[in-house]
């Protein structure tokens, strides 16, 4: 009997081992997939993220370098110092591309011409209701088609971009004794300065600057 005995107690030895190695495999198994969740998880967020980060749309920023500022010549008659009325004397050209992707609404625009410490200032306001200094001089701006703007509202001019820029024709006039201290010709090295004060359709408040030497 007792010989019959033992090969039943190795049976029930081997069986009990058995389960207990079965019933270990599927916790493991159970273990390595939640560990896996996380990671997905934080896989998921993250393209997720990355998503609407992606559809937020860039905002148009313009730096001091986004002016193209030239000189074209003495080519026309469209002003006189004081006036936006032709007076006899073709007066210097300068054009600028202002390179933007949205609206921009222009508040004024100003030339201005330094030379042993004597300032020359041209300047356009579009608010009707400002008036150049004392001592600054009327400046003639008009679009790509060649229509001049004239000061109106307060809210600035609205340039609307075509094929992603802004064109303008700058016209300011020499100085002959003007105010009976001015004189200036537009020479070659004479170097001259512009601002432009705009307001970018997003609100987005700034200035332009640049620089153009006479050739």
């Amino acid at each position: 009997m007792k010989l019959m005995k033992l090969p039943l107690l190795l049976f029930l030895l081997i069986s009990l081992s058995g389960c207990n190695t079965f019933n270990k495999q599927p916790a493991s198994n159970s273990q390595s997939k939640t560990s896996q969740v996380p990671s997905a998880q934080a896989s998921q967020g993250l393209s997720a993220g990355q998503t609407v980060q992606a559809q937020v749309p860039a905002v148009n920023v313009l730096t001091q370098s986004s002016v193209a500022f030239s000189y074209k010549g003495l080519d026309a008659d469209k002003l006189s110092p004081s006036a936006l009325k032709p007076d006899g004397k073709k007066d210097g050209h300068f054009h600028i591309t202002i390179p933007v992707n949205q609206q921009i609404s222009l508040k004024s625009i100003w030339i201005r011409y330094n030379k042993f410490g004597k300032w020359f200032k041209w300047g356009w306001i579009y608010n009707k209701n400002l008036s150049l200094p004392s001592d600054g001089y009327a400046m003639a701006v008009f679009d790509s088609k060649g229509s001049q703007i004239l000061p109106q509202g307060d809210i600035g001019y609205i340039a609307t971009p075509v094929k992603g820029a802004v064109d303008l024709d700058l016209y300011i006039s020499e100085l002959n004794g003007e105010n009976n201290r001015d004189t200036l010709t537009f020479a070659k090295d004479d170097t001259f300065t512009l601002e432009v004060d705009y307001i970018l359709a997003n609100s987005t408040v700034g200035k332009l600057n640049s620089t153009v030497t006479l050739p």
